[in-house]
């Protein structure tokens, strides 16, 4: 699948790396083309870098909608963006995060301790979607 939508991330949501991976996992699916700008990548990389993930990807009041209108664009907390996804396409969604899981090792989790991580880090109706599809995590 290949998608013609294409996301901008912002650097909220580079740091932390559950949810940085998460999405970037998601992107390799082929259900959107993620891209985002050097600027962006720099401001992350500073957060990272003074371990302070001050970037709060719930500020969405960052983005001037007259700047947006412009390109046709919108902006969606990663929340509902990943929530959307499962609509979409809840199996393909589904192996994407189960591979992030599989991934991670110190520490491991489980597929309820990835949820109850994701929930933790805002993702709030996309960790309670996920519940219905556990086995498959």
């Amino acid at each position: 699948m290949h998608s013609r939508l294409t996301v901008v991330f912002d650097a909220c949501v580079f740091y932390p790396a559950t949810l940085r991976n998460m999405l970037l996992q998601l992107a390799t699916t082929g259900m959107f083309r993620a891209r985002w700008t050097m600027e962006i990548h720099d401001e992350w990389m500073r957060s990272l870098l003074r371990d302070k993930p001050d970037i709060d990807p719930a500020k969405l009041e960052d983005f001037r909608d007259e700047v947006l209108e412009q390109y046709g664009a919108t902006v969606q907390h990663p929340d509902e963006f990943i929530t959307h996804l499962i609509d979409l396409d809840p199996g393909t969604v589904c192996h994407a995060v189960k591979t992030v899981r599989s991934r991670l090792k110190a520490p491991a989790f489980t597929p309820a301790g990835l949820l109850d991580r994701l929930h933790a880090q805002g993702l709030l109706e996309a960790a309670t979607r996920f519940r219905g599809f556990v086995d498959l995590l």
